[in-house]
């Protein structure tokens, strides 16, 4: 975000006012007229007393408004009200029980517990919402690059090449972890391409499966039970989409996979809005000395239709990472900025889908 003037010699709401100004737009003709797709509102998070983010690594957003944000740099979830007030933390830096290496993505199973994939120990901890404290655990035999979790079932997202899956789901607390789900068929020829460019994000609704392959511009449905899955194409318009030029070159000749890594999109999130429609985050990447920032955009499939709004362009800061959650039929995420005194500026901005769109494709 530019710097018009020192943070120092104003006051820090004048902050907030001119963030809130950029990121809170209706939906705008951006370069190109493809759609941009701005904040209807926002919550700014209550960083006070020396408590705040670190390194935000997830988010999730709770059936009546609470917010959750997984904080890697201080291996710990953080609670906060609808309104942003801080309410708890969920685990602390550690091995024991109920404590983390690390806080990567989280997920709620209505509103009794909160789950956190705790990948460096490659395990999930289940803690309860209400009380704070720590239930269960349960390993996995893969990092998950996303988790969900409804009833008493626990699904992570990794590519399992040995046993040809995408999901690998556990009964909680005590079962023992099964996998099924395809994989695309560029991961089925270059069996190698499944460890640099694995990601792979999903979300169930029911018995219903979504996924979305970093190596593929399809998003993959399908039933819990069946052998069959859907694969319908998102269309590119605005981001960079898969090369599967470059990823075959990288398939022949690893050395080259850094190619691909960088001209390619990435999926980040993805969420059923209605029992038809789908939408999916991506980001296009970019390694500017050592840092990253990226351009996000969102599409919306319809697996009726088989038509896609996409690549709708999202409003939010390059860097750091803005991470997302869909909840309802709206799309969160969470916005820092860093002004330069140092004290960071944490919010959480809502986006509604948008109800036109001028790249309807099929």
């Amino acid at each position: 975000m530019p710097k018009p003037f020192s943070r120092r010699s104003q006051p820090r709401f004048i902050w907030w006012i001119l963030i809130a100004y950029i990121v809170l737009q209706p939906i705008a003709p951006a370069v190109g007229g493809a759609q941009q797709l701005r904040g209807a509102d926002s919550v700014r998070l209550d960083e006070k007393e020396g408590r705040f983010i670190s390194r935000a690594s997830g988010l999730a957003v709770a059936r009546g408004g609470s917010i959750f944000v997984a904080d890697n740099g201080n291996k710990a979830v953080l609670a906060y009200s609808p309104g942003g007030r801080f309410v708890r933390q969920f685990g602390k830096r550690g091995s024991g029980p109920g404590e983390l290496e690390s806080a990567l993505q989280i997920a709620l199973n209505g509103d009794t517990l909160l789950l956190v994939n705790n990948a460096a120990r490659l395990r999930i901890e289940a803690f309860g919402v209400r009380d704070g404290k720590y239930k269960w655990g349960v390993a996995l035999p893969r990092r998950p690059f996303s988790i969900t979790s409804q009833g008493g079932v626990l699904r992570g997202a990794s590519i399992e090449m040995g046993k040809n899956a995408s999901i690998v789901e556990v009964r909680t607390p005590t079962g023992k972890p099964s996998v099924f789900g395809p994989l695309p068929e560029m991961i089925q020829r270059f069996p190698i391409l499944g460890g640099p460019f694995g990601t792979v994000v999903h979300d169930d609704r029911l018995d219903r499966i979504a996924a979305m392959f970093e190596v593929s511009d399809y998003v993959y449905v399908w039933r819990r039970n069946s052998e069959r899955s859907d694969s319908i194409l998102v269309k590119k318009v605005r981001r960079r989409g898969t090369r599967q030029d470059l990823l075959q070159a990288a398939g022949r000749d690893t050395s080259k996979g850094i190619d691909a890594l960088y001209k390619s999109s990435m999926p980040v999130a993805i969420g059923w809005l209605t029992d038809s429609s789908i939408a999916v985050v991506h980001s296009d990447v970019e390694y500017r000395g050592q840092l990253f920032e990226g351009q996000f955009f969102l599409s919306i499939v319809n697996t009726r239709t088989r038509l896609s709004c996409a690549d709708l362009q999202l409003s939010v800061p390059r860097d750091p990472f803005p991470r997302f959650a869909f909840h309802g039929a709206a799309l969160y995420a969470l916005v820092q900025h860093v002004p330069e005194d140092g004290d960071a500026l944490a919010y959480v901005v809502r986006f509604p889908m948008p109800s036109t769109c001028a790249a309807r494709q099929r």
